[in-house]
C-alpha cells in the first residue's frame, strides 16, 4: 500500500517512518546541504532500508562541485550515494526562455540513490 506523506527539511522525520524519499531538484543550494542530510539520518535511524532518491539538475546558481559535494558529504556520514541514470532532455517551446535550455547542463537530468552502507 502506498502512502505520500510530508516531509520537512530540517525537521527530525516525526511523521515516518519512510521507506523511499523523493528528493526532486532540491540540492541546488549547498547552504541546505546540513538540513537536508539532518533530515535524512532520521529517516535512516527510523528505517535502516529506506532509500533517498535524488533527481535534479545543475542549474548554475552555485558551482556544480559544491552541488555535487552533497554526496561527498552524504558518504561522509556513513550513507552509499549511487549514481544511477543521466538523461539529457530537451525544453519545450514555450519552456525554452524560463529553463535557459540552450545550456545543456540545466537540461541534464541526474539521478542517484542514497542508502544506508
Amino acid at each position: 500500500r502506498l502512502r505520500v506523506r510530508r516531509l520537512d527539511w530540517g525537521d527530525e522525520a516525526r511523521e515516518g517512518p519512510f521507506d523511499v524519499v523523493l528528493m526532486a531538484d532540491i540540492i541546488y543550494a549547498p547552504t541546505a546541504h546540513e538540513k537536508l542530510l539532518g533530515t535524512l539520518r532520521g529517516v535512516f535511524e527510523a528505517n535502516s532500508r529506506a532509500v533517498a532518491v535524488v533527481a535534479f539538475c545543475l542549474h548554475g546558481n552555485a558551482p556544480d562541485d559544491k552541488v555535487m559535494a552533497f554526496f561527498d558529504r552524504a558518504r561522509e556520514r556513513g550513507l552509499e550515494a549511487t549514481e544511477v541514470d543521466v538523461v539529457q532532455r530537451g525544453a519545450s517551446e514555450s519552456m525554452r526562455g524560463v529553463i535557459m535550455a540552450t545550456d545543456p547542463k540545466r537540461a541534464r537530468v541526474h539521478t542517484w540513490v542514497l542508502r544506508v552502507s
